[in-house]
């Protein structure tokens, strides 16, 4: 009795503890991430291009579905299904099913000219900003 007047959250302490015990057995008995959003994505741009780079463990090329949309980027995929039927899992943090991102970039994409490559996992995208949107120089004519 003491140590609950000495530790007041200790009821909130041992519920968040349930609930994340519950969120683990949930998440691995179904195969939900408990993690962000899946790929991760790192976008950043320079004066030309809008770039991105996705972190895809054990994926192919063949395994990835691009689109581009405007200034929407969807990356796509499946994982490879690993699952043995004949063994019991104990713990499954590990999903094997598909997955979908749809990112909002700051540019419309020139849809023409995106170029994807992929290496050890790495997805590398290089979006070109459409023409309407880069720099034009305007010449001055001397009246």
């Amino acid at each position: 009795m003491m140590w609950r007047l000495l530790e007041p959250f200790a009821e909130l302490t041992d519920l968040r503890r349930q609930l994340d015990r519950f969120v683990d057995r949930v998440s691995t008995e179904t195969g939900l991430w408990r993690a962000g959003a899946f790929p991760a994505l790192n976008v950043w741009e320079d004066g030309d291009n809008v770039y991105a780079e996705a972190e895809l463990p054990g994926l192919t090329g063949q395994d990835v579905e691009i689109t581009v949309n405007g200034n929407e980027l969807t990356v796509k995929g499946g994982c490879p299904a690993g699952e043995d039927k004949s063994v019991t899992y104990h713990r499954r943090e590990r999903a094997n099913s598909e997955f979908s991102r749809t990112v909002t970039l700051p540019y419309e994409i020139d849809q023409e000219n995106v170029r994807a490559q992929m290496h050890d996992g790495i997805l590398n995208l290089t979006l070109p900003k459409a023409a309407k949107l880069k720099a034009r120089k305007i010449e001055v004519k001397v009246a």
